[in-house]
């Protein structure tokens, strides 16, 4: 590499939307021989791009764009209902330990018969 940086470039999946766009608008008008170039040339695929466009379309349609006060507000949600799963599985986890104690008891008294209250 004779002293060039290598420069790194993410890779198309990870591109946020506002790369994506800028990608769509940049092959906007291009024929498909001059756009398979431009994916070549930016490590995408003509699929991708399709995919992009008919989610750019979709999104647009259903106005369901979300601003970034509201995309935060998503992330948040996304990770309470996260963070309650977790405690929930918690939870049925215990739950479930607990009703197998009481099965073990109550074997265990049937067993050797009822143990002598105080």
């Amino acid at each position: 590499m004779d002293g060039e940086l290598e420069v790194r470039h993410p890779k198309p999946e990870n591109w946020d939307g506002e790369r994506k766009l800028l990608a769509l608008i940049e092959t906007a008008s291009l024929n498909k021989q001059e756009m398979s170039e431009y994916c070549r040339e930016n490590g995408l695929y003509v699929e991708q791009m399709e995919r992009w466009k008919e989610f750019a379309i979709a999104g647009t349609e259903s106005g369901t764009l979300l601003t970034r006060g509201q995309s935060r507000e998503w992330q948040r949600d996304k990770k309470k209902l996260h963070r309650l799963e977790k405690e929930l599985r918690r939870k049925e986890k215990a739950l479930a330990e607990a009703a197998a104690l009481l099965v073990l008891e109550k074997k265990a008294q049937a067993l050797w018969g009822e143990r002598e209250k105080k």
